[in-house]
């Protein structure tokens, strides 16, 4: 009887955990004039989008280097508010925006400009949409 009783609370655990269990929506990043996407990811369970892995290339960009806009995410992946994340690379301090209608901004806080053809990576981040 105590073997039946716990093979039922696991059915009905199991069945609480996959009715409930986020799912994983598919989302994209697409490049902008002027930039080239190398690699990245993002994907969200519905409450958290992640991106990580997020390389761009400027390939006919020469300044200004505030909110500059390098991408736009498309599918269920938009945060309610702005989100920022701060990052150095090869000298250069930046932050990286993510507006809620989906633009992905580059703005250069410190450093030299970048020349053309310049490879920013983006390191991972995550926020609530």
């Amino acid at each position: 009887m105590k073997r039946m009783l716990s093979l039922a609370a696991m059915a009905v655990a199991l069945l609480c955990f996959s009715s409930f269990a986020p799912l994983l929506r598919a989302c994209s990043f697409n490049a902008v004039p002027n930039w080239e996407l190398i690699s990245g990811s993002i994907a969200s369970n519905g409450a958290t989008t992640t991106y990580s892995n997020l390389v761009v290339k400027n390939t006919n960009h020469s300044g200004p280097w505030s909110y500059t806009r390098i991408a736009t995410i498309s599918g269920g992946c938009l945060p309610t508010a702005g989100e920022y994340n701060f990052f150095s690379e090869s000298g250069r301090s930046w932050v990286a925006t993510v507006t809620p209608d989906g633009d992905v901004l580059l703005t250069l806080l410190s450093g030299p400009s970048p020349s053309l053809n310049t490879t920013i990576s983006i390191p991972a981040d995550s926020y609530p949409n």
